[in-house]
Parts: structure tokens; sequence; C-alpha cells
């Protein structure tokens, strides 16, 4: 565990060390947009498009792949909104819950702290595992607050068809499978280009994520108590979930260790960015971005050395 505590440390030592520099003002609040628009329009997308391009694809694999890691999506949209109703919560922080636990870290964090400790040859599949995600965000989890803010299925509709087909990363995804599938190639300068651009992105992504923390409301302490509970299970409780319920249906968790490993991810900043378009509670998820992140420096060791 204490080894890969050491690799993982300083990608959380660029994250807390962004945040205390933004705490202090000296990085100022527009970075974190402007760096944003960077990854998510060229930087991730890159990435991910480039790894998949370059893949020959098994579609007996990763068909398998797809459906265990949808599943597990499905299961925590109903997990939460059961939990919703048992403890009576109100819309807001239902909604706020049901989305924040279907969606973790899996691309900003995930993708450049599971490179480090494994290596670059696992970014096919994370690719994959991140476009489920994606998928699951934007298709159900925005179709779920779609359907609860309106009464017409057909704007629904057309809403999760525009969020999908105008994402950068989804797009990235398609366009590297199916230059992958036609066995066309990258001409060599623009290959060069891609691996300038893709190699600035894992620092980058880690300088959002702590510039997002160094300006987050802090609160009372009582404010911390049930941000505490969900971070305990967002990082803990699901990935076990995940582990036990793979033994369940008797498929093997060695052959899956990099899904589980993303459900254990902290949660992403992207439920953050949906709060004010649909009423969610943003200050329990600014608190749930920090404090989740803060405990994923212990609690990723032990599931990578766990798993591993």
């Amino acid at each position: 565990m204490r080894e890969v505590f050491l690799i993982i440390a300083p990608l959380f030592f660029i994250i807390f060390g962004a945040a205390f520099l933004r705490y202090i003002n000296f990085i100022k609040e527009d970075w974190s947009e402007n760096l944003n628009q960077f990854v998510l329009k060229i930087g991730l997308p890159l990435l991910i498009f480039t790894s998949l391009a370059k893949t020959t694809f098994s579609l007996s694999t990763e068909l398998r792949l797809i459906l265990i890691n949808f599943a597990f999506i499905i299961f925590v949209l109903i997990l939460s909104y059961g939990i919703g109703h048992i403890f009576r919560l109100t819309q807001e922080l239902r909604d706020t819950v049901i989305v924040c636990l279907m969606f973790s870290n899996v691309a900003y964090l995930g993708i450049p702290l599971l490179t480090s400790v494994f290596d670059n040859t696992i970014l096919p599949q994370l690719s994959l595992i991140v476009a489920v995600y994606l998928f699951g965000l934007f298709g159900i989890g925005v179709g779920y607050l779609e359907l609860t803010r309106r009464t017409s299925t057909t704007s629904v509709v057309k809403t999760i068809v525009k969020i999908l087909c105008t994402n950068p990363m989804l797009i990235a995804v398609f366009c590297g499978i199916l230059i992958s599938v036609l066995h066309l190639p990258i001409p060599t300068i623009l290959n060069t280009a891609f691996t300038m651009l893709v190699a600035s992105v894992t620092p980058v992504v880690l300088i959002i994520i702590g510039v997002f923390i160094g300006q987050s409301t802090r609160g009372n302490l009582r404010d911390w108590y049930p941000v505490a509970i969900f971070s305990f299970a967002s990082l803990m409780i699901l990935p076990a979930l995940f582990y036990f319920g793979l033994i369940f249906f008797r498929i093997a968790p060695s052959e899956h260790v990099l899904s589980i490993l993303e459900s254990a991810m902290p949660l992403g900043v992207t439920p953050f960015a949906l709060a004010d378009q649909y009423k969610l509670d943003k200050n329990f998820i600014a608190r749930s971005i920090v404090l989740s992140t803060t405990f994923a420096i212990l609690t990723l060791p032990f599931w990578i050395t766990f798993l591993r």
C-alpha cells in the first residue's frame, strides 16, 4: 500500500498545491474556466481518440466491459433513488445524491491516476469505461432530471440527444473506434501534434480540481456530516458492492479491476456544473468534491493494493 501511495502522492500534491494557491488568491478564479475548456474540448478528447484509434478491438471483450459498467450505473441509480425515498429526502437533496453517486471523477482524476499506477496500455479500456459513465450521466442521469421537471417526453429526448451528440469526449470515443475498425492510419505530423497536446492533460486536470477545491465554501462543521457519509459511501461502499456483485454473478473481479477502481473515484466536478440548471444542492456537491477527494488519498491506495 505504501508503494501505491507514493505513486499517486504527486498527483494529490499538485491538486492540493493548486488548492492552496487558489485559497491565497495567487491563482485567479478564471483559471479554472479557461483550463477546463481546454481539457474538456481538446485535451481529454484527443487522449481518448488517440488511445482508441491505435487499438484492435475484440467485440466480445469490449461488449462485456460496457455492459457490466452500464449495469452498475443502473444499479446505483435504483439504489440511490430508493435510499432517497426511505430517508424521505427533499427532492433537491435526493436528486443531488442520485447524480453525485452516478458520476465519480472517472475522467479528470481516474485517467491520470490509473495510468500512473499501471501504464498507458490501459487507456483504451479506460476510455470505454469513461464513455459508459458519460452516457450514464448525460443520458440516464440528465434524462431523469429532465423527466422530473418537464411534462413533454419529446423535449426530454431532444435534450438528451443534443447533449450526447455534442459531448466532445463521446465524439472522441466514436471517432477513435471508427478509425480503429477501418484501420485508418493517423498521419505522422498529426500524431506528433496530438501526442504533445495529450502530454499536457494530466497536470492541467489536476490543477483544475485543485482550483475548484481552493475556492469551495467551508460552512459549519455540522454541514459536513452528511457529506462525510456520502463520501464514505461513494469511496468504499459502492466499489465494495461492485466487487461482491461480480463475485455473486460468478465474474472474476480480477478481469474488471479498472472498472472497480473507477467506481472508487471521488466525486467529479460535472454535477456541480449541472446544479444551477436542475436546482441541485450546490453546497453539498462542492463540499462532497472537497471531502471525497481528500479521503481518496487513503481509500484509493487501499483499493489498488487490494485488487492488485
